[in-house]
């Protein structure tokens, strides 16, 4: 076992399991704890984590998994809000504008939170409402290589910030 009496760790370009990649992991810690048989990290005393997505990398998660159809995802933040535009082909490609917010679930999970839909100026909120709930979990604890409970979530200029507490253990 190696141990250490503090830890500063910023990591890049993060891939969850979902596929979604985290832009910026930043972590402190007042120790650090490593085992190697098996391999395992752990801190002592706790710590904070913040973690940055970016607009750009939420919009290649979405065209890449392409909920629902949804093609040429656009994303931007602001405001506390995420805005996707997309097009899906029915007969002809219909562009369509959702609205949601992150929503924290028992400090574990990060879930969209559907807040308007529409295509054409119909609204189409009960259409996406099942797309939303396939991507849920957005971001889930148990993903992550530190024991963790998520704090806050911000989203402004076209950046999502979670703020992490990393726990004992």
């Amino acid at each position: 076992m190696v141990c250490c009496s503090r830890l500063g760790l910023r990591l890049a370009d993060v891939v969850l399991p979902n596929g979604l990649i985290i832009d910026e992991i930043e972590a402190e810690a007042p120790s650090l704890r490593v085992g190697h048989n098996p391999w395992s990290v752990s801190l002592p005393e706790g710590g904070s984590v913040i973690a940055r997505l970016s607009a750009f990398s939420l919009a290649r998660f979405l065209n890449a998994i392409s909920p629902g159809g949804l093609t040429d995802c656009r994303v931007s933040v602001r405001e506390g809000r995420i805005i996707v535009e997309g097009s899906k082909r029915v007969l002809i490609t219909i562009r369509a504008t959702v609205s949601a917010k992150l929503a924290i679930v028992s400090g574990q999970k990060l879930n969209l939170e559907l807040l308007g839909a529409e295509a054409m100026g119909a609204d189409i909120k009960g259409m996406i409402q099942e797309q939303i709930a396939a991507i849920n979990p957005v971001l889930n604890c148990a993903d992550l290589p530190l024991k963790s409970r998520i704090d806050s979530v911000s989203a402004e200029n076209d950046w999502i910030e979670i703020r992490l507490s990393a726990l004992s253990g």
